[in-house]
C-alpha cells in the first residue's frame, strides 16, 4: 500500500507539470510502472486486502454468506462463508477489529474416517502453498507424545488426540500465512490461517482480545 500510495504521489506531480512543462510519456517504463501498481495492491487474502471493512469485503465476496459474528472469543468480527480452497470443502472467515480487515481463514471441512487422510490433506495444501510462496520459513513437526510416533499408519491417531501436530508458516512483506494440522479429544482441525503483519493491525487485535477477556464490550 505504501509502494501505491508513493506511485499516486509521483503522478500527482507530473500530470499538472504537463499542462506547462512538455513532458516525454515516451520515456516512461509503462511495463514496470503497471507491475509497480500491481505488486501495491495485490490481494492479501482472496481477493480482499488488509484494511478493508465489512462492507467493501461483502461486496467482493462471492462465495455463499454463512452469516455474521460480532465480538466473538478474541474480540473480533467475523464475517463467514461456506467455498472451497482447491478442491477441498472449507469455511472462510474473515476478521475485523474497528471495521478493518486483519485475518482470514480457511477451516477446512473434509470428513476422513481413516485419520491419516487428513495428514495428506495438510501435504497438499502445504505443497500448493510451497508453490505459490517458496520454501516455508518454518515446517515443524510437533510430538507431545511418542506413543504413535514408531507406525507411521497411527499418525492419524496420533494427530487425533492430540499426540502429534503439524505446522507450516510461509512470509511475505504485508502477510504471515499458517497452515496447521491439530486434534485433541478425537476430533481433528485443519487450518490455514492469513494474518496481517502491520503493527497498527496487531495492536488492535491484542487490545480486542484484552477487551473481549474482560467483558467490557
Amino acid at each position: 500500500m505504501k509502494k501505491f500510495l508513493v506511485l499516486v504521489f509521483i503522478l500527482s506531480f507530473i500530470i499538472p507539470l504537463q499542462a506547462r512543462v512538455p513532458f516525454n510519456w515516451g520515456c516512461v517504463n509503462w511495463g514496470w510502472l503497471g507491475d509497480q501498481i500491481s505488486q501495491a495492491i495485490k490481494p492479501n487474502f482472496r481477493q480482499a486486502t488488509w484494511g478493508m471493512s465489512k462492507v467493501q469485503v461483502k461486496a467482493i465476496e462471492k462465495a455463499k454468506s454463512y452469516g455474521e459474528e460480532k465480538k466473538s472469543d478474541g474480540g473480533l468480527d467475523i464475517l463467514a462463508y461456506e467455498g472451497k480452497a482447491g478442491s477441498l470443502e472449507c469455511f472462510i472467515a474473515y476478521y475485523f477489529v474497528e471495521n478493518q480487515l486483519i485475518q482470514g481463514r480457511y477451516h477446512f471441512l473434509e470428513k476422513h474416517a481413516n485419520r491419516i487422510l487428513f495428514i495428506g490433506d495438510f501435504r497438499t495444501v502445504k505443497k500448493e502453498l510451497t508453490q505459490k510462496y517458496g520454501k516455508p520459513t518454518e515446517d515443524e513437526t510437533y510430538w507431545k507424545n511418542d506413543l504413535y510416533k514408531d507406525d507411521s499408519s497411527d499418525w492419524g491417531m496420533a494427530v487425533a488426540v492430540g499426540h502429534l501436530s503439524f505446522q507450516a508458516v510461509w512470509q511475505t512483506p504485508q502477510t504471515k500465512v499458517l497452515l496447521m494440522l491439530t486434534g485433541d479429544n478425537y476430533e481433528i482441525t485443519h487450518r490455514l490461517q492469513y494474518s496481517s503483519k502491520s503493527k497498527k493491525h496487531q495492536d488492535l487485535k491484542k487490545e480486542a482480545a484484552k477487551k473481549a477477556k474482560k467483558d467490557i464490550w
